[in-house]
């Protein structure tokens, strides 16, 4: 999101080295720049590139106007549009033990006040986990420490890894034990 402050359609002209006034800049490098500055200034026309580098002198590429819109393609206008495409479509393991996790649910300094569809991973089966029970209760202590909320950590073991892989194929976990706790618990 802020790549799209920057290059979006309508902020990237404020970069478009064709709009900066030559004569302005001059001056004020002539006024402000010291002695470093004004001694290797040369004149009005060399002051651009100067200031923006070999790619505003005369080899610079004149740019489609099409083409300097970095979301143009994927029809993004608005930053919701990124949130919007993003935020459900887009699914983040965590390892249990992490607690940067709670950024994912971290509707403070999330753009837009977004939750991030972070979702409980684990080593489970390798060397160092032995129990899954006990890596569970690693990320449990994120709750007893304030990091995550109870409806974060049910989140982040339960509703964002069943609807990654339920979402698109309901019958996903038909069969299993999944879906005939499920079954309890709409029942109950």
């Amino acid at each position: 999101m802020g790549h799209w402050e920057k290059r979006n359609g309508n902020a990237v002209r404020n970069y478009d080295p064709d709009a900066i006034d030559a004569e302005l800049l001059y001056r004020l490098y002539q006024e402000y720049g010291g002695p470093e500055v004004t001694s290797r200034l040369g004149d009005v026309k060399s002051v651009l590139g100067g200031a923006l580098g070999v790619s505003n002198n005369s080899r610079r590429q004149p740019q489609e106007p099409d083409a300097l819109d970095d979301f143009a393609k994927a029809g993004i206008q608005r930053i919701e549009d990124i949130r919007d495409r993003f935020v459900p479509n887009f699914y983040f393991g965590s390892e249990a033990d992490d607690p940067t996790v709670a950024y994912a649910f971290n509707t403070k300094v999330n753009p837009l006040g977004v939750q991030v569809n972070a979702f409980w991973a684990s080593d489970s089966g390798h060397w160092d986990v032995p129990d899954l029970t006990e890596v569970l209760s690693d990320t449990w202590r994120l709750v007893e420490k304030g990091a995550l909320t109870e409806q974060n950590f049910k989140d982040l073991v339960f509703t964002h890894p069943h609807s990654f892989f339920a979402g698109k194929n309901p019958d996903f976990f038909k069969g299993t034990q999944v879906e005939q706790k499920l079954k309890r618990d709409k029942a109950a």
